[in-house]
């Protein structure tokens, strides 16, 4: 082998191969170990007639269908063919091969210098090589402070065997070589690498600051200030469906079984819970009669009435399921949009209380991609090498952006949830700083400029996902409503709690029935049942959970004491998930590393 580096910085190497096939091989296949930055220019591959020594110079063909034609099967490694199919199989032939190749971008930038850092073996071959030689050259251009060897004889080198040639070179030419990508300076990448920082650093502070200023980060009321008085206050000036839709901002089956819960408690229904068997478990069933004129009632109360009730006054679990089988049914369609209207007296529009800019997010793109653009022009090949950072940042981007959209209207156990898509920011930095301060593929500064305001545009995109909506006005209702929600689901831990009938449905629209179903079990009064006597305590239009004091029973006879004859939560959850269509049933359910890198070269040589 004889290599020489030019004075541009590129390695002319001439490869020898003195091959001996035995067999039904095809040919010879030498693979190339390169880095992501360099470049490989095959200039020709020859066969040398041993008896003449005349060359005969191989032919391209990607088919490989006759021989002397060479094919590159990727693109790192180079086949060529020596035998057809047809031919007879080798018997100790010996044949030879001559490479003919240039490296580009072999050499890395240094401080003041340029390292040869090249393993000429391919350490990667399936064989041993039996003789290696090495003979390097310099051109003029280059010095060495170190002493070079100009030769390098190695015999029976095993698989994995390496001849690596490390050394610091001197560039005594004009300006910069050409065949060596220098990319930015570290002082600059690190100043830019610092900027980055500091301009997320700031992304992350404001958004805070402006969170903070809202009262999203404000304690919840203590368990000690709740109490019937603070309840009826703060709580029960909703319907219970107001409040299940407002505490998480959602309209699924908890809502629709508080409305029916609070037509209950109102008198408007009358319901009794029944179990049937099922394939593999019993099937809590609610039947519901209808006790008032169905045209007295208006809004989502008549429209829940007219789909559930779809042959008269009285109506049931399986009624409704055999009614919808064909095409499906979701009730919390019928009062979503709604109760979407009578919660903007709670929570104006975001337009009217927070807006949320866009402009930061898309000037800081444009740019970007600007940067990017104008960085092809002088270094064409290097704007392919901050594509791979970019789609990786787009798939966390994605990933985060999700998060922080569930994040957005939370108000409470703000941590865990902000750490979903604060670990996906992280990430983002991550990239971006380890992409602009050790630059692997050596880019230049309008590339990594560009990389850093595209990553800095995900930053602040992210972060604006994440901010709420509305304004202080909504944070505190939301506050008052988590906290309230956490008072029920304490009290439901104890034997005797301070509750009152009349809220059961408040329960319901918290999410809180399979807790009032444990305590029943747990704790039910002594001859509590569907028995209990059913008089119907009011929630007036205003929501009012009622001023008198009713004990706690677990729903009352209303609702056939929570859990006397089945779980009356679980029975009326039923009907308030509605009916999968056939399509959902059969698709499934449906429910509410650094610059100075390491040796480059190399790869696998021998047959096919």
């Amino acid at each position: 082998m004889k290599a020489r580096l030019d004075s541009e910085g590129r390695l002319r190497v001439v490869e020898r191969h003195h091959m001996v096939f035995t067999g039904d091989w095809n040919g010879g296949e030498r693979g190339f170990r390169l880095e992501s930055e360099q470049r490989l220019v095959l200039n020709s591959i020859e066969r040398e007639e041993l008896r003449t020594s005349q060359l005969v110079r191989l032919r391209e063909n990607d088919a490989l269908a006759r021989v002397n034609d060479y094919a590159w099967t990727d693109s790192k490694t180079l086949r060529w063919r020596s035998r057809l199919p047809s031919d007879a199989p080798f018997q100790y032939t010996e044949l030879v091969y001559i490479l003919d190749y240039t490296l580009e971008n072999i050499l890395v930038p240094q401080e003041g210098r340029y390292l040869l850092d090249h393993d000429f073996a391919f350490p990667d071959r399936p064989g041993p090589i039996a003789s290696f030689s090495l003979e390097l050259g310099l051109d003029p251009s280059w010095s060495s402070p170190e002493e070079l060897p100009e030769r390098i004889v190695r015999e029976r080198l095993p698989p994995g065997a390496s001849v690596v040639i490390r050394a610091p070179l001197v560039y005594r030419g004009d300006g910069s070589p050409s065949g060596v990508r220098a990319g930015v300076p570290p002082t600059i990448r690190n100043a830019l690498a610092l900027s980055f920082i500091a301009s997320a650093a700031a992304i992350g502070f404001f958004f805070y600051r402006g969170e903070d200023a809202l009262g999203r980060f404000a304690p919840l009321i203590p368990l000690s200030s709740i109490d019937k008085s603070w309840l009826e206050s703060n709580v029960f000036i909703m319907l219970p469906e107001e409040v299940g839709a407002a505490w998480d901002d959602s309209t699924a089956a908890p809502e629709v079984a508080a409305v029916l819960a609070r037509m209950v408690s109102e008198g408007k229904i009358k319901t009794e819970v029944y179990q049937s068997r099922g394939l593999f478990k019993t099937n809590e069933n609610l039947r519901m009669e209808l006790l008032v004129d169905r045209h007295s009632l208006a809004g989502y109360e008549k429209s829940l009435v007219r789909a559930l009730f779809v042959s008269g006054n009285v109506t049931d679990t399986v009624e409704i399921r055999t009614h919808y089988k064909n095409r499906g049914f979701d009730p919390a369609t019928l009062i979503r949009g709604p109760l979407k209207e009578r919660l903007q007296r709670f929570f104006p529009s975001a337009r009217a209380t927070r807006r949320v800019s866009s402009k930061p997010t898309l000037l800081l793109l444009v740019a970007s991609l600007a940067a990017i653009a104008a960085s092809a022009a002088f270094d064409r090949a290097g704007v392919f090498f901050v594509i791979t950072p970019i789609v990786s940042g787009l798939l966390v981007y994605v990933v985060g952006i999700i998060a922080a959209a569930v994040y957005r209207n939370r108000v409470h156990r703000l941590l865990p949830f902000a750490l979903t898509f604060l670990v996906a920011a992280a990430l983002l930095g991550a990239v971006a700083i380890g992409l602009i301060a050790f630059n692997p593929w050596r880019n230049g500064l309008l590339a990594l400029l560009g990389v850093a305001l595209f990553f800095l545009a995900l930053l602040t995109s992210l972060f604006n996902a994440a901010k709420f909506r509305y304004g202080t006005r909504a944070i505190e209702l939301k506050k008052k409503l988590v906290s309230a929600r956490r008072y029920f689901a304490h009290e439901l831990s104890k034997p005797e709690p301070r509750l009152d009938d009349r809220w059961f449905p408040y329960l319901l629209a918290f999410e809180l029935g399979p807790d009032v179903d444990r305590w029943f079990r747990a704790h039910a009064p002594a001859g509590s049942s569907s028995s209990a006597p059913t008089d119907h305590g009011s929630l007036s239009s205003g929501g009012s959970g009622g001023s008198g004091s009713r004990p706690w029973t677990g729903g009352g006879g209303a609702f056939g004491g929570a859990g006397a004859t089945g779980s009356w939560a679980a029975a009326v959850g039923t009907v308030a998930s509605g009916v999968s269509s056939p399509s959902e049933s059969s698709g499934g359910s449906s429910s509410g590393g650094g610059g100075g890198g390491g040796s480059s070269g190399g790869g696998s040589g021998g047959g096919w």
